[in-house]
């Protein structure tokens, strides 16, 4: 045998049953804080963006960079931190809205940190929900450095939303008898 099939064999096959059976098995999530979340998340974007339209004296679509910026830029007259690197446009990105005076940056930051919770975790989780189950797939031949990530949904790097009221990671939960590490 080659090096290579004895590594193919010995170390990549078992290992890929293991991923295929911790994908069939999935996790558990907590469906009664999952649909609290999802309600308390939805309110939020929404009385973000209405807070962030009242501020600007009107609506548009916030998450056109050209808008933000006639707004942050021209009505608001911030002075830009970073431009961008391909347009040489000023930045409106979160990291410099961050650092502008006003409650209008603040609203506008707060809308994205939320926004990204419900539509990175919450609404993704609640759409795979089965029986209280969520099934995501792993891979293992997709980074460079040869880490696992996962997909469909994200189930990697789940932030804790320590500055809101819910933490995302308390959504999953270990099946009776078990504890989570």
């Amino acid at each position: 045998m080659l090096g290579y099939e004895k590594y193919f064999y010995k170390l990549e096959m078992p290992f890929l049953y293991s991923l295929l059976e911790m994908q069939e098995n999935g996790s558990y999530l907590n469906v009664e804080l999952l649909d609290d979340m999802l309600i308390w998340f939805t309110n939020e974007v929404e009385k973000a963006k209405y807070e962030i339209y009242r501020l600007a004296e009107k609506q548009f679509n916030i998450n056109s960079d050209a808008q933000m910026r006639e707004i942050v830029f021209g009505k608001f007259q911030n002075k830009p931190l970073s431009y961008t690197e391909k347009t040489k446009e000023p930045s409106v990105c979160s990291a410099d809205l961050r650092q502008m005076p006003g409650e209008f940056p603040k609203q506008v930051v707060y809308f994205n940190d939320v926004f990204k919770l419900l539509s990175t975790y919450i609404i993704p989780f609640k759409k795979r929900c089965i029986n209280g189950k969520i099934q995501y797939r792993f891979n293992n031949t997709i980074t460079k450095t040869g880490r696992l990530s996962s997909s469909k949904p994200n189930f990697q790097n789940i932030p804790t939303g320590k500055d809101l009221k819910y933490n995302i990671r308390d959504l999953i939960i270990a099946p009776e008898g078990y504890k989570l590490l």
